[in-house]
């Protein structure tokens, strides 16, 4: 692929990464050349630096919504087969109010 204004930053990244390979490295010093205003560009992204922050979070429990225990006799045990019978119209009227 040929570097142009349309698709240039792609390539910067893979130059920061050091993923780009001798002819491609060759490719972006001829292209920064013609273009200065982006070899501006890369000089102020080549000072940016990013640290990823090591994040634990050792409550996952708290994240689980918890199953109401009973809801008209509908538990963790027994919900599928209770809405279903529902859905197809298998609960009797009372059963169908809870």
């Amino acid at each position: 692929m040929k570097i142009n204004r349309n698709n240039y930053e792609t390539f910067l990244i893979d130059y920061l990464d050091g993923a780009l390979d001798a002819a491609m490295l060759e490719e972006l010093r001829l292209f920064l050349e013609a273009n200065p205003d982006i070899r501006e560009e890369l000089d102020g992204l080549k000072n940016a630096t990013l640290y990823a922050e090591e994040v634990r979070f050792t409550e996952k429990e708290k994240l689980k919504k918890p199953f109401l225990k009973t809801i008209a006799g509908i538990d963790e045990n027994n919900y599928e087969e209770v809405f279903i019978a529902f859905y197809e119209n298998d609960l009797d009227d009372e059963r169908k109010k809870t």
